[in-house]
């Protein structure tokens, strides 16, 4: 558990320095859009890391109740997975709407889009404009996935796939719901503030 913590309190140390590292090469406010995604990401870590702290603490104070198939079930453990999903959902859905005005604003770039731009078509457009490689495209469309799974779908996939991040695996397997280590979903939060910072910083170039 307290891995867990120490690591969304990297995240945070990690938005605020990729919203500052920007302020200063792109010359414009770490409040100022594109840049306010990262504000709004490290208020999400914030509030996930007092979460985690908080329920690190009653740890012992809750129970752990019987299901009905005799396998325990750690309802602590349950809280602490849940106040991830959330994290993730919410710093996905941020930067989809961030991605959304970028690809909008610099049409020199990305060209025109049908319709509306959701987050998936965009990272198809900048891999084919040469923003990011096959791999990265590869890697957002999990990531992308995973988000959609969480919320639409309860996690679980009409597929299987393995995404393999820099620190993480993601496997999913269709018609079960996607299961992974309690630091698994941090991990990819980490992969995702990384290459955030170099969309984002590449889309001005």
């Amino acid at each position: 558990m307290d891995n867990i913590i120490k690591l969304y309190s990297e995240l945070r140390g990690i938005a605020e320095r990729n919203g500052s590292k920007l302020a200063q090469e792109l010359a414009i406010s770490p409040n100022e859009a594109p840049l306010d995604f990262f504000a709004m990401v490290h208020n999400d870590i914030t509030l996930t890391t007092e979460l985690l702290i908080y329920y690190n603490r009653c740890r012992g104070s809750i129970k752990i109740l019987p299901e009905t198939e005799g396998i325990p079930k750690d309802e602590n453990g349950e809280r602490l997975v849940r106040i991830q999903k959330w994290a993730f959902i919410s710093i996905m859905s941020s930067f989809e709407v961030t991605a959304k005005k970028i690809a909008l604003k610099e049409t020199s770039t990305f060209g025109a889009f049908k319709g509306r731009p959701y987050l998936k078509k965009i990272m198809q457009r900048s891999f084919d404009k040469g923003l990011i490689s096959q791999e990265n495209l590869h890697l957002w469309k999990g990531a992308i996935e995973l988000r959609n799974l969480l919320v639409h779908n309860n996690g679980i996939s009409e597929k299987t796939a393995c995404y393999e991040y820099p620190e993480v695996t993601i496997q999913i397997n269709s018609d079960r719901e996607t299961q992974g280590s309690l630091i698994s979903l941090g991990l990819l939060i980490k992969w995702l503030l990384n290459e955030t910072k170099i969309w984002i910083l590449d889309t001005r170039k």
